[in-house]
């Protein structure tokens, strides 16, 4: 499966980096977009706030998100510890 090895530290840092950027730009755009009442500059930065986060979630997993982890991450989030039980179990019998 792709995404499933884990990055090294240049890769985790350019991840981190590219958080930091993508957080600091959409922040920047909801605070301007939200007092200026351009509604489209705040969604724009909404969504550079999300894409922050998901570039977060890669920083901290060490690893990059599948199609799915990508789309729904709080649902990744909650079944990984689930899925690694049945796979040690399995492998036990």
């Amino acid at each position: 499966m792709q995404g499933k090895r884990n990055l090294g530290r240049l890769n985790r840092l350019t991840a981190l980096l590219l958080a930091l950027v993508w957080l600091g730009a959409g922040l920047v755009a909801t605070v301007v977009g939200f007092l200026r009442d351009r509604w489209l500059l705040l969604a724009v930065g909404l969504f550079a706030v999300v894409y922050a986060i998901l570039w977060l979630h890669v920083f901290a997993r060490s690893r990059l998100l599948s199609w799915r982890e990508f789309v729904a991450p709080w649902r990744s989030a909650a079944q990984a510890p689930h899925s690694e039980v049945k796979k040690s179990r399995s492998m036990r019998l």
